[in-house]
C-alpha cells in the first residue's frame, strides 16, 4: 500500500516539471509538493531511474529538439526559451542527447 502510495505521487511531479521546465528548480518543486528536496529527488530516482537534474534536461531538450525542427527561430533563441542561459552548456547537452549539434540537427530532420 505504502509503495503505489508513493508510485502514484510521481505522476504529479513529472506532470509540473513537464509544465515548468523552463524555471523550476528542486527547491521550488520540492516545496509545491510540500516535501524534502533529497526525498523528492530519492523518490524520483527510485521510481523512474533518473534524477531530478536528469528529468529537467530531458524535458528542456526534447523541447529543445522539437522547436529546431519545426521553427526557423536562431538556436540560440531556443536554447533561452527552454531555459538554457549558457549556449556552451546547451550545446554539449544537445550532443550528449542527440549525438549532433543543433544545426546539425535542424538540417537532418
Amino acid at each position: 500500500e505504502w509503495r503505489f502510495r508513493i508510485a502514484r505521487n510521481t505522476h504529479p511531479i513529472l506532470r509540473f516539471i513537464e509544465g515548468n521546465y523552463k524555471t523550476c528548480t528542486l527547491e521550488s518543486t520540492a516545496r509545491f509538493f510540500n516535501m524534502n528536496p533529497n526525498y523528492l529527488t530519492t523518490l524520483l530516482k527510485h521510481h523512474t531511474g533518473y534524477s531530478y537534474k536528469e528529468l529537467v534536461q530531458t524535458q528542456r531538450l526534447t523541447r529543445a529538439a522539437q522547436m529546431i525542427r519545426n521553427s526557423d527561430a536562431s538556436i540560440s533563441e531556443v536554447a533561452n526559451s527552454v531555459g538554457y542561459e549558457n549556449m556552451s552548456f546547451f550545446y554539449r547537452k544537445f550532443r550528449e542527447r542527440y549525438h549532433c549539434s543543433p544545426k546539425e540537427y535542424r538540417t537532418s530532420h
